[in-house]
């Protein structure tokens, strides 16, 4: 069932933040889109409203006075009542260290401050959507089992019924990993990528690359064209790196906002340079206009590069911080361009500092 066609009203969501000016943000926006909203300013007061009144789903915050979020997510999910309540992290914390030690609290995903109120819709939606449909197998299941114990000739029914059932969990596994707008990786698909293949590859000592997108004077392209152009550009830009990444073990993921990353597993500084040109060029090739920018009627992107390869002393942090900074230079040169990171370029940021 789409989500589209499914009311807001039908659901509620506790806001749990104890920033006065973010839970008046929630109310006022999720209050708009037709849901119901109960708040709690700290973690002690959530476990009492869950425990009274459970809601469809919690955006948590994990800085909270005395109990904090992950504390509160571990009860929540040592409770067979709570257990099944979609928990979304809001949290500044960016470190990988972080979002792991939130999954592991129960945490169904996070969103990052500063909040973005398409974000906040979007993994709202995906989130209801599984849990309902997580609700539904689980209906389904009880019943199944109910008449399979009443009769033996249920039996090839059950099998076919498992089978639409495996289906539909990986479906709610591609969908959880994807990002709403642009249908490419998420964020949690990329964290859960880099814990998989940097082990990997530092055992094989392979070669990692990066490639950071960001998509040149985007803001001002929403300011002109406005969102729902905004939205089909970062589609069709997001497709359009898709079509030039093609090998299976590559990565491309929404990095946020306007910008996109590319991982490229056993590829070199020469073989990334290239990708990455590549992506470039095609981008130019879509013409989509872009009357507000500075350095092309149409719309252009900046990338950063950096290859490493991994080591068990490392994390992604070497490979991630290099690229973002080489990004920075490649606007700080003048845009749609293509630059990979060296030592030099860190004089950019002891100047500014």
């Amino acid at each position: 069932m789409a989500m589209t066609a499914l009311k807001h009203r039908e659901f509620t969501v506790l806001v749990v933040d104890d920033v006065a000016s973010n839970i008046k943000f929630l109310h006022h926006f999720l209050s708009g889109e037709g849901f119901n909203v109960q708040v709690a300013q700290d973690g002690e007061d959530c476990l009492q409203t869950v425990d009274y009144a459970p809601p469809d789903l919690i955006l948590l915050d994990i800085m909270l006075p005395g109990v904090d979020g992950f504390e509160v997510s571990k009860r929540l999910k040592s409770n067979p009542k709570t257990a099944q309540i979609p928990i979304i992290f809001m949290t500044a914390l960016s470190d990988m260290n972080s979002k792991i030690r939130g999954f592991d609290a129960g945490a169904s995903d996070y969103i990052t401050k500063p909040l973005e109120p398409r974000e906040v819709l979007a993994r709202i939606s995906v989130h209801l959507k599984l849990h309902r449909l997580q609700q539904e197998l689980a209906k389904s299941n009880r019943q199944l089992q109910h008449q399979l114990e009443t009769t033996k000739v249920l039996k090839n029914k059950l099998i076919e019924r498992s089978e639409a059932l495996e289906e539909a969990n990986r479906e709610l596994e591609r969908l959880v990993h994807l990002d709403g707008l642009t249908q490419v990786a998420n964020r949690r698909r990329l964290d859960r990528y880099l814990e998989k293949e940097w082990p990997h590859l530092a055992k094989e000592k392979g070669y990692l690359s990066a490639i950071l997108c960001d998509i040149d004077y985007f803001k001002l392209y929403n300011d002109t064209h406005g969102h729902i152009e905004g939205d089909e550009c970062l589609k069709q830009v997001a497709k359009t790196i898709e079509w030039v990444v093609h090998r299976p073990a590559d990565l491309v993921a929404r990095y946020g906002g306007e910008e996109f990353i590319v991982l490229l597993p056993h590829t070199d500084l020469q073989g990334v340079l290239h990708v990455a040109e590549n992506i470039r060029q095609a981008i130019q090739a879509l013409q989509v206009p872009h009357s507000s920018s500075k350095v092309a009627p149409y719309v252009t992107v900046s990338m950063g590069v950096h290859t490493v390869i991994p080591t068990s002393h490392t994390d992604a942090a070497s490979l991630l911080r290099p690229a973002d900074r080489a990004l920075y230079a490649a606007k700080k040169q003048g845009r749609n361009r293509v630059v990979v990171y060296d030592t030099s370029l860190e004089s950019l940021f002891s100047a500014s500092s």
